[in-house]
């Protein structure tokens, strides 16, 4: 059963990702699902396991030719792709290599740069080149929820899929060949975002069923595998964004949005109760959320000493992966908080352009939401800054600099949507106008004929 499993999956592989070739928006999404679609891939093909390379060199070649295509097809908006946030980041990541020259990392640091450095690329400049505008994002919602769904459902099925210790993770092959649960989780979480905000013409019950089952079945992966942070983001932005994705203009619709709050709120408390078993419900105790928190900020505490009392790198800080050097003791190679590490490493030059690339993308996210002229644009901005939000927090527990390249993607394509819609909706309502102020049925010289041109 696995093997033919196995090669269904690889012939839906194959399929979607030639046609990211030519759907930009496939393309996107088959880079925000890469990691979880690796380890389902290679949890029913060994093969991929052992070459797993290959995997993504693959998908890097998919998302290029899809970039190449949007440019040579001037569908791009290079104007807007070469945004504030795209040179805040550009320059963070130059200001990162450079501080190669006085980081205390060494031999570490350059291998993790060099390991990192072609991701960051495929992600930064070449996936951002993808979506044209706000409106694109209706089908990647379509899209990322089947992807999702099926990534879920297939590693949940899958005899591999075992917990070890409180958490689920695949077994690739042997007692140490083990996926990371944190890739799964994440495409759980964010399927349970994109389900939850999501809404389509044509409400009924049937869709609303489907939307709260994709929900249950992406947190239910998330729990499974013990990551908290995703789990909590997801939770957290569930709860505060749905109301935001709807507009309330009467007490109808504030009652109607209220009560698909506390409908999601009571499917995420179904997922708790099922997901959380006896195997795992150690790692969700009051003590284990409140041991793991203390844990991570602890590491930023001790970061932060060092880094008060060494003047010399308040101004470019003590260089990429120099944690372990700099605290005497470390008890890890990381802090594994991508604001904490920027500050301290790349000093307040690096954390000042930290700063302007949050407070940018924060401002063009709201201005999308505000202006946004049709609901389906509004959820499209919801859920993308939804995606930010998660992405956001997922920094402050698991990412650097060099693996958090999701956030500076996230923040590039808000810019560069919010731009390229400050552009075109203010046209679009111009038309509006100018059809509105030309048609008036009182009006005897309106001309009939004008009206079908429009």
């Amino acid at each position: 059963m696995t093997t033919g499993l196995g090669i269904l999956i690889g012939i839906i592989f194959l399929v979607y990702s030639l046609m990211s070739t030519v759907r930009p928006m496939w393309a996107f999404t088959l880079l925000v699902i890469m990691w979880g679609l690796e380890q389902l891939i290679q949890s029913y093909i060994p093969f991929f396991y052992d070459n797993g390379i290959l995997f993504n060199i693959y998908v890097a070649g998919i998302v290029g030719v899809a970039a190449a295509r949007r440019v040579l097809l001037s569908e791009a908006n290079i104007k807007e792709y070469l945004n504030l946030t795209m040179l805040c980041t550009t320059l963070l990541y130059l200001l990162g290599f450079a501080s190669l020259l006085w980081s205390q990392g060494g031999t570490v640091a350059t291998e993790v740069i060099t390991w990192l450095t072609p991701y960051i690329f495929i992600g930064v400049y070449l996936a951002t080149l993808l979506p044209s505008r706000i409106e694109d994002f209706n089908e990647f919602r379509k899209v990322f929820l089947i992807a999702g769904t099926l990534i879920a459902v297939f590693i949940v099925i899958n005899p591999n899929f075992q917990f070890y210790g409180d958490r689920a993770m695949v077994n690739l092959g042997g007692t140490s060949k083990r996926g990371n649960p944190l890739a799964l989780a994440e495409v759980g979480a964010l399927l349970a975002v994109t389900a939850a905000i999501s809404r389509d013409r044509g409400i009924t019950g049937f869709k609303i069923a489907l939307r709260a089952a994709m929900v249950i079945i992406g947190l239910g992966l998330a729990l499974q595998t013990g990551s908290r942070g995703q789990v909590i983001a997801a939770a957290v932005v569930i709860i505060f964004l749905y109301p935001t994705a709807r507009k309330s203009e009467n007490l109808g619709q504030t009652f109607i949005n209220l009560v698909g709050v506390f409908a999601f709120a009571f499917f995420i408390y179904f997922a708790a109760s099922s997901f959380i078993t006896n195997e795992n419900l150690k790692r969700w105790s009051i003590y284990s959320l409140i041991e793991g928190g203390s844990g991570r900020l602890e590491f930023v505490w001790m970061y932060m000493l060092e880094f008060v009392k060494s003047p010399q790198a308040w101004l470019i800080g003590f260089g990429t992966q120099s944690f372990s050097e700099v605290v005497p003791g470390a008890p890890a190679n990381m802090v594994e908080n991508l604001f904490a590490e920027t500050l301290f490493e790349l000093g307040f030059v690096g954390f000042g352009l930290m700063l302007v690339i949050i407070f940018n993308t924060v401002f063009k996210a709201i201005w999308l939401i505000k202006n946004s002229p049709d609901e389906s644009a509004r959820i499209n901005s919801v859920l993308l800054f939804g995606f930010w939000l998660c992405y956001v927090l997922l920094a402050a527990k698991q990412y650097n600099l060099w693996t958090g390249f999701a956030f500076f993607y996230t923040s590039i394509v808000i810019t560069k949507c919010a731009l390229v819609a400050q552009r075109e909706w203010p046209e679009l309502e111009e038309e509006e106008y100018e059809y509105s102020d030309e048609y008036d049925p009182v009006d005897e010289s309106y001309d009939e004929h004008n009206a079908h041109s429009y």
